[in-house]
């Protein structure tokens, strides 16, 4: 049951966060716009004061000048590295073509230069290392295998057209080697943090006993929901209810048979609901539910009536008679008596007040706020049972 309920759980956080699309997993980077930003400039640093600590190297060193072939080769590294920080610049949202090219280019662009300088360049080759662990931490397993299949690659046609590195093959196959190793770490390790930030994320987004959405949860996701609805001009609604006979049950048979109630319920009611539809229990014997682009009434009376039938499946505990039924009041977006900048609060506390009307009607029933709550508090809702 919990494993069933998470991955709705799972499935919603991802919605929430956006992930689709970035198109980039869990465990990479939390803000890709912020790992791009933060390449290009790590990339353009590197490009201006590595050919400069480069050349002071080398003389320092007494190893003579560099080639003066090798400083076109340089010059377009740094012109390159400045490109792509201005392109990120200016048009900042997320570009997966961008990030292809990048990942790409930034070895190729380096074995030129490796191969231009040829045995004086060498120490150029930690380069490679630098672009594929960067591209695992920034943005994943699938970019870092990218970025080391394309390193492989330069490695082997620097080997067939440099004298010199063909010369010390061995040390090229050491180096693919050696990159395959971090790659195959790097992987390792994106996929044991992955499971652990999907863990603490479920942790903190759903209830323990029952495994839905918790209250934190399902604030965020209505307010995800509300911006659609202003978007595309949909409608949603919101139905909360509290579990009529549910004291007497913890009363008279203790926390356990309540907890069993809980979590049958909630655990016979997830499947039945649809992907998009939220479920949360906001409080001891409180829940909710948010159900998007709805096309009337009928939506909203199919799920009042799962809730009704699957808590009259519940009948005992442990050869104990148990009678559970559920108040619900229901209140939709948008409607005409509300402002456009309304929030998860105030949709709540209509559906609250409706829920209230429902059991003062006599329980077991369903009213619904068709519009909203006049300024003296009145609300405009028709009561029907089930």
């Amino acid at each position: 049951m919990g494993d069933r309920i998470s991955r709705r759980v799972l499935d919603q956080i991802d919605r929430l966060r956006g992930r689709g699309a970035s198109g980039l997993p869990v465990g990479a980077h939390d803000n890709p716009l912020r790992s791009e930003a933060e390449q290009s400039v790590v990339r353009f640093v590197f490009a201006l004061f590595g050919v400069g600590i480069g050349w002071i190297a080398y003389t320092l060193a007494g190893a003579g000048d560099l080639p003066w072939t090798l400083w076109p080769y340089a010059g377009g590294y740094i012109a390159y590295s400045a490109l792509c920080l201005l392109h990120v610049r200016q048009w900042p949202d997320f570009n997966r073509l961008r990030l292809v090219m990048t990942t790409l280019l930034d070895p190729l662009l380096v074995t030129t230069l490796l191969w231009a300088g040829g045995e004086r360049t060498t120490p150029l080759v930690w380069t490679y290392f630098w672009f594929v662990t960067a591209q695992g931490v920034r943005y994943g397993t699938p970019w870092m295998l990218l970025s080391a299949g394309t390193t492989a690659a330069a490695v082997a046609t620097l080997v067939w057209l440099e004298p010199g590195w063909r010369q010390h093959a061995s040390y090229a196959v050491g180096i693919v080697l050696s990159l395959a190793a971090v790659a195959i770490f790097l992987s390792i390790a994106n996929m044991r943090l992955s499971a652990l930030q999907r863990r603490l994320i479920q942790m903190a987004s759903h209830d323990p006993l029952t495994g839905v959405a918790n209250r934190s949860m399902f604030y965020d996701l209505l307010m995800q929901a509300i911006w659609r609805c202003q978007r595309n001009h949909k409608r949603l609604a919101v139905l909360s209810f509290d579990l009529d006979g549910f004291k007497l049950v913890n009363d008279t048979h203790g926390h356990r048979a309540g907890d069993y109630v809980l979590k049958a319920f909630a655990s016979r009611l997830a499947p039945t609901l649809r992907r998009e539809d939220v479920f949360a229990r906001i409080g001891g014997d409180e829940f909710v539910i948010l159900l998007e682009n709805i096309s009337g009434p009928a939506n909203v009376s199919r799920v009042s009536e799962l809730i009704l039938s699957t808590l009259a499946s519940i009948e005992d505990f442990e050869g104990h008679a148990v009678a559970i039924s559920a108040s619900i009041g229901v209140a939709t977006y948008p409607f005409l008596a509300m402002p456009d900048e309304v929030t998860p609060d105030h949709l709540l506390a209509c559906a609250d007040a409706a829920m209230y009307k429902a059991k003062s009607a006599g329980r077991s029933r369903t009213c619904v706020d068709v519009s909203a709550m006049l300024d003296d508090g009145e609300l405009l809702a028709p009561v029907f049972p089930g």
